[in-house]
């Protein structure tokens, strides 16, 4: 039966569509032209402000001088081009190319974190959590344990995870960084947020004491700690990990001062 002009049309469309629309699932937001606002831009990290500015020197370029909030400083404000190679080289060249889904996933936590941001995004703090996921995956599937950012990456994505309410995938996450980097402080207090966040308090304050052991920085565990057991209502020893937080260089004066309401004695000046 031979094909008429117009069945071959439609089924010419049909193929057209089906590959856009598997060309759209691959492709991120960003890689579709995401350029973050000068607000978003300086919540980043250093190394993602180097991509970003490198990106909208880039594949974006265009976009800057029709995006009116970069309009007037976005000269001063990106990374000059003559620092990049440094960055590269800090963070490895590959880990570099694919930074900025890994970059974009940090703007759509911070998104899914701020109230009035979410509500206007039309998303759910799940929803955006679970795009942040896509996000970062994709940078770490291209990484590689033991690079530079190996561990901010698996930390942040493991937070995504959670957020998303995949918790099972997200303790594994943190898990796995405190086996293979038990002394980066970073690892034992965002994980330990989260379990104080799930209700799991007892385990946060068990983790912390755990990390205490093996982290080079003990300054955020103690801080945390000390937070910890005073919301538990352990009010002797919050008082005494706060004295030893303060000791280690953090600012203890919220705790002190309900410390000091509740008849504690405060951390030492």
């Amino acid at each position: 039966m031979t094909e008429s002009k117009a069945q071959k049309r439609i089924r010419s469309s049909l193929s057209f569509l089906v590959f856009a629309a598997c060309l759209f699932t691959w492709q991120s937001a960003l890689s579709l032209g995401w350029v973050p606002t000068p607000k978003e831009y300086f919540l980043l990290p250093d190394y993602c402000q180097a991509k970003m500015s490198d990106y909208m020197r880039g594949p974006v370029a265009g976009k800057i001088g029709s995006t009116s909030p970069w309009r007037r400083e976005a000269a001063s404000m990106l990374v000059p081009a003559s620092h990049i190679p440094r960055w590269k080289q800090k963070v490895g060249s590959t880990d570099f190319l694919h930074l900025h889904h890994y970059c974009y996933g940090l703007a759509i936590m911070s998104n899914a974190e701020d109230p009035g941001a979410l509500r206007k995004s039309g998303y759910s703090a799940k929803e955006r959590y679970a795009q942040a996921v896509k996000e970062i995956d994709y940078t770490r599937s291209k990484s590689r344990p033991g690079a530079p950012l190996w561990d901010v990456m698996s930390i942040a994505y493991a937070r995504a995870l959670a957020g998303a309410g995949q918790w099972s995938q997200s303790k594994a996450v943190f898990e796995d960084v405190i086996a293979s980097s038990p002394r980066d402080p970073d690892a034992w207090v965002e994980y330990a947020k989260l379990l104080k966040r799930r209700g799991e308090i007892n385990d946060a304050i068990a983790l912390l004491e755990q990390g205490l052991k093996m982290a080079s920085n003990r300054g955020p565990l103690l801080y945390w700690l000390a937070i910890y057991q005073y919301d538990l209502g352990d009010l002797t020893r919050a008082a005494e990990t706060a004295q030893q937080a303060q000791a280690a260089g953090m600012k203890m004066d919220s705790l002190t001062r309900k410390l000091r309401g509740a008849g504690r004695s405060r951390p030492a000046d």
